[in-house]
């Protein structure tokens, strides 16, 4: 959240930057994954947020989870 306000300081009286982030629930436990999620939601309600991640807990959390006509998801191929 900190990062959220930071760049809402840095930004004052232009477009929000979207929220980047990579892999950010890789050494969570269940509980911890699930609420980061539900966070990441609420935020995107303000916020354009991108995740990128291989967890398949994230995963199976944002098709259950994501209203397809506010929310996309993008499945990438795993690299070879």
């Amino acid at each position: 959240m900190l990062r959220v306000t930071l760049s809402q300081v840095l930004s004052a009286d232009r477009e929000t930057p979207p929220l980047i982030l990579d892999d950010v629930t890789v050494q969570s436990d269940h509980a911890r994954t699930m609420a980061i999620m539900t966070l990441l939601h609420e935020v995107s309600a303000d916020h354009q947020v991108v995740l990128f991640t291989q967890e398949q807990e994230v995963l199976a959390w944002a098709e259950e989870s994501l209203d397809v006509s506010r929310d996309k998801l993008i499945a990438l191929p795993a690299p070879r």
